[in-house]
């Protein structure tokens, strides 16, 4: 199906309650704003809006510092996009162009690597307008992200903690530290509009005034994905709307808090989500997870042995719902 191109670097996975602790909301997207810097998020690991005021914690596992040693020069050039490259290892890459096949409509993804042995203090990302002949894709169409690096826990792969590569940050630009790699993660949106062809540019970085440039091309062919209202496919991820509040320190359930969630749950539907999920009890499985879900329908026993019920938040949160340009099926 052309939407399981579209989705197939995916790596975010929902499975469903065993208990009754939430209500599932489908819904239906009638109409999603085209996004410029949240698309990317649900087309490979997960996205955060920090911007360079988050710190990242260090290597626990760091490379050998030897690596570094016949690395006498800073380089930039395209990985895989199947790879979480290492943050304190040179990459190997390639500087030759990236050729990506894509439907219009649909959103194509590549990622390049920085490695620095002597570090920058200001590293930015650019992109050119993609042209064939007298058709182009502009600039305008491709997001830029810088790959963060988190702790994260290699249970199942027998590793212990490790830093890994997982948040895509589209910070305007950031420094990069001494013997370190920086991925770089870039997404075009083709427009449905666009007339197939051979589209040709440039995606470069400027560090300290040095600039580094990559040959990228795309292959637009004359397949149409459609809009994700048009989906008989729909994603179903749980949202956590306490871990929101958390990372940006704002009160639940005000205006700041739905202003927050507004353009994540707008990348969601954009990947073809149309379910909600509402907690219905407070701190389900014993609060398992980092920012505990709490309950969405306040419970009153009464002095007569009876309940009272409050579903002002739950309300609150299937009217954002709405409100974003969803209808409930």
């Amino acid at each position: 199906m052309p939407v399981s191109r579209d989705l197939q670097k995916t790596r975010i996975f929902a499975g469903e309650p065993k208990f009754c602790t939430f209500v599932k909301i489908t819904i239906i997207v009638n109409r999603i704003p085209r996004l410029l810097a949240a698309a990317a998020a649900l087309c490979f690991w997960t996205v955060s809006f920090a911007g360079t005021g988050v710190p990242e914690l260090p290597d626990p596992n760091p490379a050998d510092p030897s690596v570094w040693a016949a690395v006498k020069a800073p380089s930039f050039g395209w990985g895989s996009i199947d790879i979480r490259y290492p943050k304190t290892a040179p990459a190997a890459t390639s500087t030759k162009a990236v050729r990506l096949e894509a439907w219009r409509g649909e959103r194509v993804s590549a990622q390049a690597v920085l490695s620095a042995p002597a570090g920058f203090s200001s590293v930015k990302i650019n992109a050119s307008d993609l042209k064939s002949g007298r058709n182009v894709i502009p600039a305008s169409a491709v997001s830029k992200y810088f790959v963060r690096y988190v702790l994260g826990d290699e249970k199942y792969h027998q590793q212990g903690v490790m830093l890994t590569a997982d948040m895509l940050d589209p910070a305007p630009g950031m420094a990069v530290e001494a013997r370190t790699s920086r991925p770089v993660w870039i997404e075009v949106k083709v427009p449905a509009d666009a007339a197939p062809g051979l589209y040709k540019g440039t995606v470069s970085l400027d560090c300290d005034g040095a600039t580094f440039r990559l040959p990228l091309q795309i292959n637009v062919s004359s397949n149409l994905l459609p809009e994700p209202s048009e989906w008989a496919f729909h994603l179903d991820l749980w949202q956590n709307p306490y871990a929101v509040a958390r990372y940006y320190g704002v009160p639940l359930w005000s205006e700041e808090h739905f202003a927050r969630m507004r353009p994540l749950m707008e990348m969601y539907a954009a990947a073809g989500g149309k379910v909600i999920t509402a907690s219905i009890i407070s701190r389900p499985w014993n609060g398992q997870t980092y920012d505990p879900f709490e309950t969405m329908i306040g419970k009153f026993k009464q002095i007569d042995g009876g309940w009272k019920y409050d579903y002002s938040v739950f309300d609150k949160w299937v009217a954002f719902a709405i409100a974003a340009e969803w209808t409930p099926r």
